[in-house]
């Protein structure tokens, strides 16, 4: 496997393929085994549409937003890869039942958020 992103991304969506397409395989083979256990061969069909299947293929653009979402969460401090669970946006996180702090206190933050109101 390469090193770039874009292999990265073969890679992912490949396993994402195959993931989706056992699923299907599983969802119309239970289709056959309970079509032919309930004798209702002359009212349905095993077969199962893309669209019901419920895990998602690969989408590049999705994909995109999604890292660069987590980027931004990392910066700024929603996400951390010092800590295996998800932190708290207080500050405060809950790892298997117990508390750790989260590093990211608003003096570090490269800029002072300010508050927009409207009105009308």
């Amino acid at each position: 496997m390469g090193r770039l992103i874009s292999d990265k991304y073969k890679a992912w969506e490949e396993e994402c393929n195959q993931r989706f397409n056992q699923l299907k395989a599983n969802e119309e083979e239970l289709n056959r085994i309970f079509i032919e256990i309930y004798g209702l061969q002359d009212e349905l069909t095993p077969e199962v549409e893309d669209k019901d299947i419920t895990v998602r293929k690969a989408d590049l653009q999705r994909e995109i937003k999604s890292l660069i979402s987590y980027l931004i969460g990392i910066e700024f401090g929603r996400y951390s890869l010092d800590v295996e669970d998800l932190p708290m946006p207080v500050g405060i996180g809950i790892a298997r039942n117990t508390l750790h702090i989260n590093p990211m206190r608003m003096e570090s933050f490269p800029f002072i958020p300010s508050l927009v109101c409207r009105t009308e």
